[in-house]
């Protein structure tokens, strides 16, 4: 944080809206809107029948779960006022008539292309790229987005880095494509949106999912 005249213009305290244009003043940090936090189940402010609900469930399955709090619940310690500075996907596309193109990446497949293509105000005349985490062992998941994506867009490319069947639908893979992967993983959450006279890129922390 900095103190003195700029203070009030730095992370979240800076509120200011994109313009008409479609143009962000530039000094702001905008947060993901947050909607609920992550909370272990030895976590204190549990209740006994909210822990109960992680004894119910396997081992394996209890290291990954966690009980999501929201926000509006006193015991997560935050209020509305966190949100003051969010940013919404919507907004980042201030022209779906004029937007030219869009690149996606992801680490998680997206589960929901329809919500993706609302949330981004994305015309189906727009070529899309989607670049993803390759996730070799779930094929059936692979088609299902290569059709759900071809059905919503005229002109989509669709990549799995490592290996360039994993690209095309419906090729047989090779038989060391397993070891081709080892070293292949997709991480990154960019959305880069061109305009004719802009190129607006987004770093986000997560992937393009409802939750």
């Amino acid at each position: 944080m900095t103190s003195g005249p700029e203070a009030e213009e730095t992370w979240s305290n800076y509120q200011e809206k994109p313009g008409p244009a479609g143009w962000f003043h530039g000094r702001g940090f905008w947060l993901n809107e947050v909607q609920s936090i992550s909370v272990d189940e030895d976590d204190s402010r549990l209740t006994s029948e909210e822990r109960a609900e992680f004894l119910s469930l396997e081992e394996n399955q209890r290291m990954n779960s966690y009980f999501a709090m929201d926000i509006s619940d006193p015991r997560s310690g935050l209020t509305e006022a966190v949100n003051m500075a969010s940013l919404a996907l919507r907004d980042l596309n201030h022209d779906p008539e004029g937007l030219t193109c869009a690149l996606f990446t992801t680490f998680d497949f997206v589960e929901d292309v329809a919500w993706v293509q609302e949330q981004l105000r994305l015309p189906e005349r727009v070529p899309v790229t989607l670049c993803s985490h390759p996730w070799p062992e779930l094929r059936e998941e692979r088609e299902s987005l290569w059709t759900e994506l071809a059905s919503r867009f005229d002109d989509v490319v669709l990549h799995f880095p490592g290996s360039a069947e994993l690209s095309r639908p419906g090729l047989p893979l090779p038989e060391d494509f397993e070891e081709q992967l080892e070293s292949c993983s997709v991480h990154a959450k960019l959305i880069v949106l061109e305009f004719p006279d802009r190129l607006r890129l987004a770093l986000a922390t997560a992937n393009l999912r409802r939750a």
